[in-house]
Formats: C-alpha cells, sequence, structure tokens
C-alpha cells in the first residue's frame, strides 16, 4: 500500500515491450514489483477450462484469428504468441501468486463463470468482477461466498450504478477513472463499497484520484507508478 492509501494493482500484469499482457512473465514481474494487487481478465474454452486472456481471439497478441471459446484450452494454451509467450489457466496464475497478493477476476463472458469458479480454491484471496451484471450474477449463483465488484464505463451524466451494485451484491466498485468525481467516491464508501479505479498511467491521475479517497489503481506498470508515487 502506498503512503497515499491508494493500492497499485498490476492490470493484466506488468507489461509492455516484449512482456505480453495476461502471461506468466507479465505476472512474474508484477510480483517483483511490488504490485499489490494482480488484475487479469478470463474466458472460458470450449471444453471448459477457465483461461486467462483479454481477446476473443489471440490476433493481436500475436497468434491466430480462431477464437478462444472455439477450441480446448490445450489447443488455446499451444498456441506460440509474440515472443514465445503462451495464455495461461487461470489455475496457473492463482498458483504463481498463491497467496501473495489479491487478485481481481474479471470474466469476459457469462460462459466464463464457472470454469473460473471451478478453478477457485478456499485459500485463495480475490475479487471477481465484470461489465457484464447477467455474468456476476451467474457466478454469485455457483460461489456466492466470493466478493464482487461491478466495472463501470459511464458516460456523463450517468449516475452510479448503486441499484446494480446492490442488486448483485457487490463489495466493491470498479469505475474508469476520469468518470468519478469525489462527491461519487465518498458516496460509495459511505455504502460500503470499495472504489478502485481503471487504467490509470499518469501519477498526476493516480494522485487526484488517491486525495478522491478511491481504494485502488489499476496500472500497466505497477513499480513504475509506485516509484513516481514515492
Amino acid at each position: 500500500m502506498r503512503p497515499t492509501g491508494l493500492a497499485i494493482w498490476a492490470h493484466r500484469g506488468s507489461h509492455g515491450g516484449r512482456r505480453l499482457e495476461n502471461t506468466l512473465p507479465a505476472f512474474e514481474q508484477a510480483l517483483r514489483e511490488g504490485a499489490d494487487g494482480i488484475e487479469l481478465d478470463v474466458r472460458a474454452s470450449a471444453d471448459g477450462v477457465s483461461l486467462v486472456v483479454h481477446d476473443l481471439t489471440l490476433s493481436r497478441l500475436g497468434g491466430d484469428a480462431v477464437p478462444v471459446d472455439a477450441r480446448s484450452a490445450a489447443a488455446t494454451c499451444a498456441v506460440r504468441l509474440a515472443g514465445g509467450a503462451t495464455v495461461p489457466r487461470l489455475g496457473e496464475v492463482l498458483a504463481l501468486v498463491a497467496g501473495q497478493v489479491p487478485v481481481n477476476v474479471e470474466l469476459k463472458s457469462v460462459a466464463a463463470a464457472w470454469p473460473a469458479a471451478r478453478a477457485l480454491r478456499p485459500i485463495d484471496d480475490v475479487i471477481v468482477s465484470s461489465f457484464l451484471p447477467e455474468a456476476l450474477a451467474a457466478f454469485a449463483a455457483v460461489a456466492p461466498w466470493v466478493p464482487r465488484a461491478l466495472l463501470t464505463e459511464r458516460t456523463a451524466p450517468a449516475a452510479p450504478p448503486w441499484g446494480a451494485l446492490r442488486a448483485l451484491g457487490c463489495v466493491a466498485w470498479h469505475a474508469w477513472f476520469p468518470t468519478l468525481t469525489a462527491s461519487e467516491v465518498r458516496a460509495a464508501t459511505a455504502r460500503g463499497y470499495a472504489v478502485r479505479a481503471y487504467t490509470v498511467r499518469h501519477v498526476g491521475h493516480a494522485r487526484a484520484l488517491a486525495a478522491m479517497g478511491v481504494a485502488g489503481a489499476f496500472v500497466d506498470q505497477p513499480g513504475a507508478m509506485k516509484r513516481r508515487l514515492g
């Protein structure tokens, strides 16, 4: 935790240059840099395995254009991405982290809910998030004890999602940082929700969020952000 009180979470690990997002090297680097938490994305393979990948295909990462949900986990994990990286299973990442820091698991689809729940162990320090209320509801139906967060990307003057947060039993609100105001953060905190902001790339924005009372920021390079914050 920083002196500012703002926890720095590694957004898809610590990545950039030759180190690809959502890969074991990115998560290993995030731990070395002292990240306060790790954020990752999951999708379900055709055979119901939770895979750590953001996009529906691997094209952007130097792989192929076959949808992740259209083939087996083994087939997807065998694809070599740029620099030789591969897609990890959620269980591999959780074993790597092994309780060192909390992990934010973002569900990219409703289908990802059950495989993600099946990969979790009672000892895992995990919060599950999604932009999709239906994905959070599906996850809550099978693993109601795991804390949940709603992700939002609002456009002004949309109101805070108090009703959705309450209906989904969330403990946190994860918001796109430019949409947050100090009054909203205070209101969320008063309602018992931790507020975290994504994706923060400039130290000035991080300082402003800390001043608002935001609990955490998702950043691409946690070590560099922590050094700048001091």
